[in-house]
């Protein structure tokens, strides 16, 4: 038979995903964002259970965020035997979706650890949570999209720092407040002991010189990757425990980051690095402008 449908522009298309085939499993899951369960494994594995964390996760981050600007995510999810000279275990965001390639050894099963589930869980919430981080609220190279070259982008920091921390804590924030309080200190503690091993070069790098590389090498020298996430989860977790502190726990990165979101639909165009400290300080009615001047240097460290 014959199918159609239409995007609004050529960069949802060229964003989207096809499947088909006969093994491909789908299972609709509704919510205030409902969710395609899109899976082909092969090996065993809990399509229930991998439903529920994604359904939880999306659920957090969502509620984090505050607003449903898509009505649908689509979970791809690939559960494959690794062939010679292969490995899978990355995950790629789309702008209303998620490809998530594992190899069939970290499949969720009843016999999976809670370890495991968590591990799984904030991959989930990590990816989605870049459908509104940098896919609705992006700095300088993101967006508009140049299609004659690859892009050169001041700010992957933000988006894989600040959309890493956004999931950690509305995953934490759902959680009962000892385990949360936990569960986020833990996360962080793994974003500092990547900067405790990274290499001298990367350490040198201010943060915008780590972001062009990083433009091109993000995957390939994953050591980039890694430490341009934990720079900027890093930092907007200082940014985060200022606003708590000076406010009472009345405000906190969240709504700065709502603000962010709105502040983009408004004005329709990426923000400028200079003025995201700025911004971010704005609608919280605290001044983090230091704390981003400070992370934007070679040789960061977390205040103690």
């Amino acid at each position: 038979g014959n199918a159609s449908a239409e995007t609004r522009d050529y960069y949802t298309l060229a964003d989207s995903q096809i499947l088909m085939g006969p093994k491909l499993h789908f299972e609709l899951l509704k919510g205030k964002i409902s969710i395609v369960m899109a899976v082909y494994s092969e090996g065993e594995a809990d399509l229930s259970a991998q439903g529920q964390l994604a359904r939880e996760a999306l659920d957090n981050v969502q509620a984090y965020f505050g607003n449903a600007p898509f009505p649908v995510y689509t979970v791809q999810l690939e559960l494959l035997r690794p062939l010679a000279g292969h490995k899978y275990g990355f995950s790629q965001e789309h702008i209303n979706s998620g490809t998530f390639t594992l190899p069939t050894a970290e499949a969720i099963t009843n016999r999976s650890s809670v370890e495991d589930k968590q591990v799984t869980l904030l991959n989930y919430a990590h990816h989605m949570a870049h459908c509104w981080i940098p896919k609705r609220s992006y700095g300088t190279g993101y967006l508009p999209f140049t299609w004659e070259m690859p892009p050169l982008i001041d700010t992957i920091w933000f988006n894989e720092g600040f959309a890493r921390y956004a999931a950690i804590a509305a995953l934490a924030e759902a959680m009962p407040a000892a385990q949360g309080t936990e569960f986020r200190e833990r996360q962080l503690q793994r974003l500092r002991h990547v900067l405790d091993e990274a290499p001298t070069f990367i350490r040198e790098m201010p943060l915008l010189e780590l972001s062009r590389e990083a433009s091109f090498m993000y995957a390939l020298d994953f050591r980039m990757g890694k430490n341009i996430y934990s720079r900027g989860g890093l930092m907007a977790a200082e940014m985060d425990d200022r606003i708590r502190s000076r406010t009472s726990g009345k405000r906190s990165l969240r709504d700065s980051l709502r603000f962010l979101l709105d502040w983009t639909e408004r004005n329709q165009r990426a923000f400028e690095t200079q003025e995201l400290g700025r911004l971010l300080s704005q609608s919280a009615g605290v001044d983090v402008q230091d704390i981003l001047a400070r992370w934007m240097k070679a040789n960061p460290r977390p205040l103690d």
